[in-house]
């Protein structure tokens, strides 16, 4: 189980917790892109600097089809907390079907942000559970890559695996 967050000259810190709980992180830091942000795996996370295509995550604040298409990121988040109404019948949870296609196509992988979730406010708790459901069901249907982030500022923010799994046993089974 992976799990992405933000170090703040705490790497060590993150390491050691992650080991006891049998994570394996990816360190997160800011790039000159707003709303892009670059994504180190745990054995080198020293060459922050680096950045490529290939491991940038991307924070959607508009269109997420259209940055998928143009930017091809490795990773993008941020779907659930778009700040569109939901219907009566469906959640605008910023995933559809076409989205998760070109997702596929182009090899960008969905994180579905837990972290918005245990920091939310609990009048928002409900709605953004509601809309990760939504789109981890449609990830599993076409087969688009995911992973579920806490996206930690602080080690002691980080979550079990058995926890993370559970979560999105349930969810998978919920009704929206």
């Amino acid at each position: 189980m992976h799990d992405i967050v933000f170090p703040k000259n705490n790497e060590e810190e993150f390491l050691s917790i992650a080991k006891k709980l049998g994570l394996s992180l990816l360190f997160a830091y800011p790039t000159e892109k707003p709303g892009s942000l670059l994504c180190l795996d745990e054995a080198s996370p020293s060459f922050s600097k680096l950045a490529s295509g290939k491991n940038r995550i991307i924070h959607v604040r508009s269109d997420p089809r259209l940055i998928i298409e143009r930017w091809k990121p490795a990773f993008i988040t941020g779907l659930e907390t778009l700040s569109r109404k939901d219907r009566l019948n469906q959640a605008s949870s910023g995933l559809n079907h076409i989205i998760c296609g070109i997702a596929v196509k182009h090899h960008t992988t969905i994180i579905l942000d837990f972290g918005a979730v245990f920091s939310g406010t609990p009048d928002k708790q409900p709605l953004l559970l509601g809309r990760i459901s939504q789109n981890l069901k449609l990830c599993r249907k076409y087969k688009t890559p995911y992973i579920a982030a806490t996206f930690a500022s602080s080690p002691y923010q980080l979550k079990s695996p058995h926890d993370i799994d559970s979560l999105l046993n349930v969810l998978q089974n919920q009704k929206v």
